[in-house]
């Protein structure tokens, strides 16, 4: 082995020596005047593209291969021989574990729980209720137990004992509520609203029960009627819209302390609004205000309703009366130094705006408020040449306003003058 190496670094140093004397080239492909470096195995040159080649002769590099396979394969034997003995020695301390378990458990456990769930001379198996009640058996010994077991036929657990049930002549038991809703104490049923509530046609108040009135729609002493917004207050219905709100509908609004119906306008407070704003015109044209006559709005009034029930809409009725003969027929006669009979002024319109429907069905509507209403119709009454003559007319002094709504929120109204 000795020689073979000095061989090897004889040609080795011969091959050094041809590289610097002949500028060097390739071992393997023979290229020269290339970047070339040294096998550290066999010292040949190579360039970088042969670096490393393996089918030169390299007695290093065999030998090399060789050792590094041998010291794997001592390797891995050495790891195998470690694991098996680990895995063995690991077993070993299970299976030992095992029955140091075991052991435990038939010396230590298995005692108690022999004592634990012994039976009891009644033969009642152990941790289970004795069929002599209140008792439970627990490792061999009966334990008064009422809690866990109950008590025997007619006792119950009071306290933490069994005490015999006591009952009146009723089958109501001693300190429990009767089927009428009074309670047994000491032999006796008393009222106690708290505990057991109150007979039919009773009600609890201030911890007792007081006997339930009610007004004539049914509604009981101090609650909101369903006829709202009525109150039942010591048996009378009285109005409570604050308190009960307002009947339900689309039309109805609560303002202050009143329900108003949008598609029923208040009639009274209508016509004297459409009166105030008819002066407003006429006093911003330089006109004096008209007097609001009661009679004149009679007429009128009874005009709109004779309209709204008969379905037409005309000063002159289905019978031939015009507005002066109507006037005429209850006596009032209008007569100026330059003209005779009562004008008029007429209107239609709705309570509503828009409709509003779904798949063909009215679900809802836009509601106008009175003031909305009242300039709905006194600028429709301006707008028109005819209306709005008569209302700027500086002879007339004196007018009546009528109105009348349908169920079904169509609106009449009525203007007279003279």
């Amino acid at each position: 082995m000795t020689q073979e190496k000095k061989r090897y670094d004889d040609e080795r140093a011969a091959r050094m020596q041809d590289y610097y004397e002949n500028s060097g080239s390739c071992y393997y492909c023979k290229t020269a005047g290339v970047s070339l470096t040294e096998c550290h195995h066999c010292g040949h040159l190579f360039c970088l593209y042969h670096v490393g080649q393996r089918n030169h002769d390299c007695p290093p590099f065999v030998e090399a291969a060789k050792r590094e396979r041998r010291e794997n394969a001592d390797l891995w034997a050495k790891w195998k021989k470690e694991k098996e003995e680990r895995e063995g020695m690991e077993g070993w301390f299970l299976l030992l574990l095992f029955f140091a378990l075991c052991g435990a458990f038939f010396i230590y456990v298995m005692p108690s729980l022999a004592q634990q769930y012994k039976p009891c001379m009644d033969n009642t198996t152990g941790q289970t209720c004795s069929v002599n009640k209140p008792y439970f058996c627990a490792a061999g010994q009966l334990v008064y137990s009422p809690e866990r077991c109950g008590c025997p036929e007619g006792y119950m657990v009071e306290a933490g004992v069994c005490q015999k049930i006591q009952y009146r002549a009723d089958g109501t038991i001693y300190g429990s509520c009767s089927a009428n809703n009074t309670f047994c104490t000491n032999g006796s049923l008393i009222l106690n609203a708290s505990a057991c509530g109150c007979p039919t046609g009773y009600m609890a108040e201030g911890g007792a029960c007081q006997k339930i009135q009610y007004c004539t729609d049914g509604t009981v002493y101090g609650s909101c009627s369903s006829n709202k917004p009525f109150f039942c207050a010591n048996g009378s219905l009285i109005n409570n819209v604050s308190g009960c709100g307002c009947p339900y509908g689309s039309s109805i609004r609560q303002q202050g302390d009143r329900c108003i119906d949008l598609n029923q306008p208040d009639i009274p407070s209508f016509e004297q609004s459409i009166h105030d704003m008819i002066n407003q015109q006429r006093e911003e044209n330089g006109l004096p205000a008209l007097a609001l006559d009661a009679r004149l709005s009679n007429i009128a009034r009874s005009h709109s309703e004779d309209m709204a029930k008969k379905g037409y809409f005309d000063h002159v009725t289905p019978e031939g009366v015009d507005p002066t003969g109507r006037g005429e027929a209850v006596g009032y006669i209008c007569s100026k130094t330059t003209t005779y009979g009562i004008a008029e002024n007429i209107f239609k319109t709705y309570t509503y705006g828009t409709t509003w429907y779904t798949n063909g069905v009215e679900t809802s509507r836009d509601y106008l408020t009175p003031d909305q209403l009242t300039e709905q119709i006194v600028i429709g009454w301006m707008d028109s040449p005819g209306h709005r003559q008569n209302i700027l007319t500086e002879t007339y002094d004196a007018e009546g306003i009528g109105a009348y709504a349908t169920r079904d929120g169509t609106v009449y109204v009525t203007e007279d003058f003279c």
